[in-house]
Formats: C-alpha cells, sequence, structure tokens
C-alpha cells in the first residue's frame, strides 16, 4: 500500500533519491483505529471497547518523539490517517508538531468531522494535501454504505470550509457494490468543486481483522467481482481521455506493453528481493500501537518504537523487508505492468507473500479482453 506519492518534479527526484540509499522519506501515522462511521469494506476500524482491549492510542507527546527520530532518520513527508484522524484527543498537538518539526503533513480524513476551527488552523499552517473519502452523492447512500445518515451533508461542508481557505484538497473515492452506480455524480463533484478524485477498483481483504481467504472468509460481498472491477477500470480511461483519438492512442499503448511483455515472458527472470513498490525500502507505516512495519496492510515484519528506536527499527524492517519475495510468475507475468498485484495483496488474499492472486489474474484477463474490444469498435466506426 503506498502512503504519499510525489506531486512535482522535485518531489519525485528527492523521492528517486530516498528509494536508492534507502531512506525512509515518507511514512503514515496511523493515530487510532476508531471512526464515527462504519463503513463497510473497512479494514482498520474497531470498536472503542475492542481498543481498549487491544491496547491504547499513543499521546502526542508519544507521536511526536517518534516524528521526530523519523525526521532524523530521513523521513520527510508523514501522512495522518486513522481510523478517523480527528478523533484523536490530541490531533491539533500532533499536526503542529510535526510542522514544527519541518515535516510535509497529508492528512486522510472521512472529511464529516472538519470544523471552522480545523480548517483555520489547516488555513494558517497549511498540509501538503487533505484527502478526503466521499463514497457517494448522497446522504441516502452513506446511510446505507458507511451507516451514517447525515455523511454526504457534513462531507461537503467540510470540503467547503477547506475551499474557502484554499487548502490543497484530494477527493479518495472507494468503489465498491454500494456505490458503483453513482461514480459519474462522484466525478460531476469533482469537477464542481475543481478538486482532483481517486477512484481504485481493487480492494484488499480484511486481513488486519484477522479475515481472509486462507482463514475460510472472503470480501466479495463489500468488492466488485474482478469482471466489474476491470469494466470499471476501462470507465476510468475513458473519463481520463474524453477525446476518441487519445483514448485510442492509450487503449493501443497498454496493449502494445503487454504485447511486448509476453513476448519476453520466457526469461522466467527471478524476482528481486523486497516489495515491488516502496514499502520498506522509503516508506513504512506506524500503527496506533507504536509498532512500525513496511506496509499498512502487514502485521509482520514489525517493530515496536515504544522499545526501540526509530533509526534501529527501520534498518531491521528494511532488511527484513528484503527478504520477502513476490510470485516469480507474477514477476515475469505479461499483465505486470497493469496488474496491482504485490507481496501484501498475496498475503492478504492467500495467507503467503509468494503466491499469485487469482483476483487480479482474472481482472487483469478481462481488461485487457475489455481493451481490445473497445479499440476493435473504434477502428470499425473509423473505417
Amino acid at each position: 500500500m503506498l502512503t504519499i506519492q510525489p506531486n512535482d518534479g522535485y518531489e519525485k527526484y528527492l523521492f528517486e533519491r530516498a528509494y536508492d540509499t534507502h531512506t525512509p522519506i515518507s511514512g503514515t501515522f496511523e493515530l487510532l483505529p476508531t471512526c464515527n462511521m462504519d463503513c463497510r469494506m473497512c479494514y482498520i476500524r474497531i470498536s472503542p471497547e475492542e481498543m481498549r482491549r487491544q491496547g491504547r492510542m499513543l499521546s502526542a507527546g508519544e507521536w511526536l518523539r517518534i516524528g521526530r527520530q523519523a525526521g532524523e532518520a530521513g523521513a520527510l513527508f508523514i501522512l495522518l490517517t486513522g481510523g478517523e484522524p480527528l478523533l484523536h484527543p490530541e490531533f491539533r498537538e500532533i499536526y503542529k508538531g510535526l510542522r514544527a518539526l519541518g515535516m510535509c503533513v497529508t492528512v486522510n480524513t472521512n472529511g464529516t468531522l472538519i470544523t471552522e476551527e480545523i480548517a483555520d488552523m489547516w488555513g494558517s499552517d497549511l498540509p501538503r494535501r487533505i484527502n478526503i473519502s466521499l463514497y457517494g452523492s448522497s446522504d441516502e447512500i452513506y446511510g446505507e454504505f458507511c451507516r451514517n445518515p447525515q455523511g454526504f451533508t457534513q462531507v461537503m461542508r467540510g470540503i467547503r470550509l477547506l475551499k474557502e481557505r484554499n487548502i490543497p484538497v484530494k477527493l479518495n473515492c472507494t468503489l465498491t457494490p454500494w456505490n458503483r452506480d453513482d461514480m459519474d455524480n462522484i466525478i460531476r463533484i469533482s469537477e464542481e468543486l475543481e478538486v482532483p478524485v481517486s477512484i481504485p477498483t481493487y480492494l484488499f481483504p480484511p486481513a488486519r481483522k484477522g479475515g481472509c481467504a486462507a482463514c475460510g472468509e472472503t470480501p466479495e460481498e463489500y468488492r466488485l467481482t474482478p469482471q466489474e472491477a476491470a469494466r470499471e477500470q476501462v470507465k476510468a480511461l475513458w473519463r481520463a481521455y474524453h477525446d476518441d483519438w487519445d483514448y485510442r492512442e492509450n487503449l493501443q499503448k497498454i496493449l502494445d506493453e503487454i504485447q511486448e511483455r509476453e513476448k519476453n515472458s520466457d526469461k522466467n527472470v527471478l524476482p528481486p528481493g523486497g516489495f515491488l513498490c516502496s514499502a520498506g525500502v522509503r516508506s513504512f507505516w506506524v500503527n496506533w500501537k507504536g509498532v512500525l512495519t513496511p506496509c499498512g496492510m502487514m502485521t509482520t515484519p514489525a517493530q515496536d518504537l515504544q522499545t526501540m528506536d526509530f533509526a534501529s527499527a527501520w534498518r531491521d524492517i528494511s532488511e527484513a523487508s528484503s527478504r520477502i519475495f513476490t510470485s516469480a510468475k507474477c514477476f515475469n507475468c505479461k499483465y505486470r505492468k497493469i496488474c496491482q498485484t504485490c507481496a501484501a495483496s498475496a498475503r492478504a488474499e492467500t495467507g503467503d507473500d509468494g503466491n499469485t492472486v487469482p483476483y487480479h489474474c482474472e481482472m487483469c484477463r478481462e481488461y485487457e479482453r475489455l481493451l481490445k474490444e473497445h479499440l476493435k469498435e473504434i477502428q470499425e466506426e473509423a473505417t
């Protein structure tokens, strides 16, 4: 799971250098696992009672100690998330303290708890960005999907408070069976607000809650089928390239890349150790108990930052991450560039880092089929 992606050329340069030097330049602080909503597909949220049974949330002082040590190890970009991070009783102190340490801070929030006071704080001490989850275009959808019948009204108020203060905002919408028919409305809202929107089609199983396919539980009830997810990906490609010619060019480019990799797939190159993303190389995750892991979807490898300093813990995590191997079949697959599989999803879906994930395989096959079908239709219409 990615934490922060670079916004511009300078950030991209910093991230590339951090990758080469294994510097933990970006990380996520998961402030707490509780939330004021109860979204059906959430992989983190637990009740306050369960949280108290499992442990305790860290104080502002403890988070700032971790932040200071992470900064000394090279961290510059921090994402604050949850649960719902604004529920942390010392959120202001944590945010202001990290900014005082020189951190570029991004916040993930469901947007329902943004007040004038919170917006004023961000307006006077700008975050890198506020990422807001937008799950639908009505209170009815929020009531069914998030179990908050006032959710949409609350989120829109929060977004407007941020826009009034020129605070950078991005919308994230998780696509599920409950809201997939509402995508056009969500995109319309993003266009009217003039803020970008990201709409991922893949959902991890709730492995951190103890549920995974290997344990006999499946997430099919709250996520799209592989075929449905592929169709939504094609729709997203069309939305990104409204012009027929641009759409045709991008279809052809993706298909050409698949074909080129298929020609070379018989090389059977062994994958290098480590994740195929930045986890454990330049990015990290600290959960609400203060445990450091390479990725928010992984519970191991892990080190407790309550008993170990960050630099030592990072060295251990980075070394352990290098011994995690992605499936050789996935690494050499023709779909590798368009596939969302990784060691974390393989473990969550199957219980083993090195396994292939049938969901991803089916999704990619359907995606290629649909692209070929659409390209053929466009070519026939052009003749």
